[in-house]
C-alpha cells in the first residue's frame, strides 16, 4: 500500500508543479511572442 501511494503520489506533485509553471510560462510566451509580432510590425511600417 506504502509503495503504491508513492508511486502516486510522486506523479501527482509533478502535475501540479507543471501546471504551476506553465502557467507563467505561458503568459511569459504569449507576452514574447506579441513583443516580437510588434517589433516586425512597426519594423515593417
Amino acid at each position: 500500500m506504502t509503495r503504491r501511494s508513492a508511486s502516486k503520489e510522486l506523479p501527482a506533485s509533478r502535475f501540479p508543479c507543471l501546471t504551476e509553471m506553465s502557467l507563467p510560462a505561458l503568459i511569459g510566451g504569449a507576452a514574447g511572442l506579441s513583443a516580437i509580432l510588434w517589433l516586425a510590425i512597426l519594423a515593417v511600417l
